[in-house]
């Protein structure tokens, strides 16, 4: 949804890259929804970027952090992952968890970004409900600021985790191998 001025050169680059990443996952489960995971992220890197027209540098720029789906075919992932964002700080971002919650999700996302069991977010707000109230109102704050996790990258993302091609495949996948147990 978003508008991208790019060079004849850089869009076919791009286009063979996103040819690439759809044929490494076209056996998989929920291969529209890692596209779609994959060019959103794109799409926020280069947003990112704020820049006027893309050219192949920045195309080359975007692979290097998404990494390239001919890097997963061995058995080396975990650090062929890893080593293009070592440069780049991971961000954490506060999400609602929706498959974490009781009321709205908070919590959850607390726990989610803090990497700490969500009960303890949980006692807390109750704890300091029951004693100054404010607990109340810091999480219905909380509740309408922090918007849903329902991408698979904004699951990484609540829990610092590197968005690439691979970690968002093993997200959608886990996601889909969730539900059908459940």
């Amino acid at each position: 949804g978003i508008i991208f001025h790019i060079e004849e050169d850089a869009f076919i680059q791009l286009q063979n890259y996103l040819n690439a990443i759809r044929s490494y996952f076209s056996k998989s489960e929920g291969q529209e929804e890692i596209i779609a995971d994959i060019e959103s992220r794109i799409a926020e890197i280069l947003q990112e970027k704020n820049i006027s027209i893309i050219t192949t540098s920045q195309v080359d720029e975007v692979i290097s952090i998404m990494g390239k789906p001919e890097d997963y075919e061995d058995g080396e992932q975990d650090e062929k992952i890893t080593k293009p964002l070592e440069k780049e700080q991971r961000i954490r971002k506060i999400f609602r968890h929706p498959d974490d919650k009781i009321l709205g999700g908070v919590c959850g996302g607390l726990g989610a970004y803090f990497n700490v069991d969500p009960v303890l977010f949980r006692l807390g707000f109750l704890l300091t409900m029951l004693i100054g109230g404010f607990g109340f109102f810091v999480y219905l704050i909380l509740w309408v600021i922090a918007p849903v996790a329902d991408r698979a990258s904004d699951h990484l993302e609540m829990r610092g985790e590197p968005i690439t091609v691979e970690t968002i495949g093993l997200a959608v996948a886990s996601k889909i191998k969730d539900t059908v147990v459940n």
